[in-house]
């Protein structure tokens, strides 16, 4: 029998692909909700970390308006599978006048980078330790994030 090796690069590619997709099918995208005491709350960072020991990556979005947010994954094809706990925070200037007070586009980016912070939400949904919220996935795919004043 002639080897060929046209045919072995054939094979070679086909096997690569189907350890490819044996590695793992997409992840799922997750939609949700953001409040605090009923209210919608836009501008908040909810990010997903490795809680259960499961794998899986950080991964995250802000809340747009109407507190509404979609959690795509690193790569836009959906958040791999793993139990993950919730961190829930909006960051605000401490002093937004700095950031008027800014001519420039570069300015703007400094002031933006390097001016003191704040977390205008309660601290414990924002702590690893403390926060009540989280995500299984697969099986999540609705998270509504109903934060309190009072905090968790």
């Amino acid at each position: 029998m002639k080897f060929r090796p046209a045919a072995g690069l054939w094979l070679a590619a086909a096997i690569a692909a189907a350890s490819l997709g044996c590695s793992g099918s997409p992840g799922s995208k997750i939609n949700g909700k953001v409040t605090l005491d009923g209210q919608p709350v836009e501008g908040a960072e909810i990010t997903l970390i490795p809680g259960g020991g499961t794998g899986g990556e950080r991964v995250g979005a802000q809340s747009g308006p109407g507190g509404t947010f979609h959690i795509n994954g690193p790569t836009g094809t959906g958040v791999s599978a793993g139990d993950y706990k919730v961190l829930v925070l909006k960051m605000v200037l401490e002093d937004p006048k700095e950031l008027e007070a800014a001519k420039g586009e570069a300015a703007r980016a400094k002031v933006l980078s390097t001016a003191k912070k704040k977390n205008t939400l309660p601290d414990g949904y924002s702590d690893p330790a403390k926060t009540p919220f989280k995500a299984k996935v697969p099986g999540t795919d609705n998270l509504q994030l109903d934060l309190k004043s009072s905090g968790p």
